[in-house]
């Protein structure tokens, strides 16, 4: 299975993925570009180390001349999948028609509830007494397509905020890793729908939880 990350400044979820592969999580799949809207992007930095596959958008580009060429690019290129991940631009219609049900998203709330662009800072702040995120197909909607998986934690508050943003990380990390291995048909072994006061659902095989758990907790 081939993916195309389309990443901003970070890109977590293409860090995430990448680890699986190297470390056997995820097998027969592999990144096959990146594109990104930010020179300044950690994902793209570091995959430009090891490919030439990647695009940038120029200084001089505007936001609809970077999106043509994305289009343009993607017509070229061999994929199965398109992972954004820390990318913050509407993604254009026509983009998204010509990619129903391949692109993937991944977003820092359980919608429908607080869709579309926030700071966790003010979610973390609210009365919400859960928090969560969801990895769902993108359409022509604001976070309203297809959602492939869900999870759920406690609102410990802003001044665990720190905990929070881990367990964030942790959580969308794992869902990444376990829908791409889903889409390729990938065997499960063990799995675990409630893991350190997390629910997940669908559930996510142990072995996914066991290695981000190390990364982020140190367990």
């Amino acid at each position: 299975m081939k993916i195309v990350f389309i990443v901003g400044k970070r890109g977590g979820d293409y860090f995430a993925v990448k680890r699986a592969i190297e470390k056997g999580l995820l097998q027969n799949i592999e990144i096959v570009y990146i594109i990104s809207n930010s020179s300044l992007s950690k994902a793209m930095n570091d995959y430009k180390i090891i490919s030439d596959n990647f695009y940038c958008k120029q200084d001089n580009e505007s936001r609809v001349q970077f999106f043509d060429n994305v289009q343009d690019l993607l017509a070229k290129i061999e994929y199965d999948y398109i992972v954004l991940s820390g990318f913050d631009w509407l993604i254009p219609s026509k983009l998204v028609e010509t990619n129903i049900n391949k692109i993937i998203n991944s977003h820092h709330s359980l919608l429908p509830a607080h869709p579309g662009l926030f700071k966790k800072e003010k979610l973390v702040e609210s009365d919400d007494k859960f928090l969560g995120a969801t990895l769902h197909f993108v359409d022509n909607g604001v976070d309203t397509g297809i959602k492939l998986t869900q999870a759920v934690f406690l609102n410990y508050g802003i001044e665990k905020f720190d905990l929070i943003l881990k367990i964030y990380r942790f959580i969308q990390d794992c869902m990444i890793v376990q829908s791409l291995a889903e889409l390729n048909n990938q065997e499960a072994e063990h799995r675990e729908i409630y893991f350190n006061e997390i629910l997940f659902n669908p559930s996510i095989e142990r072995n996914i939880l066991k290695c981000f758990e190390r990364i982020y907790f140190g367990k």
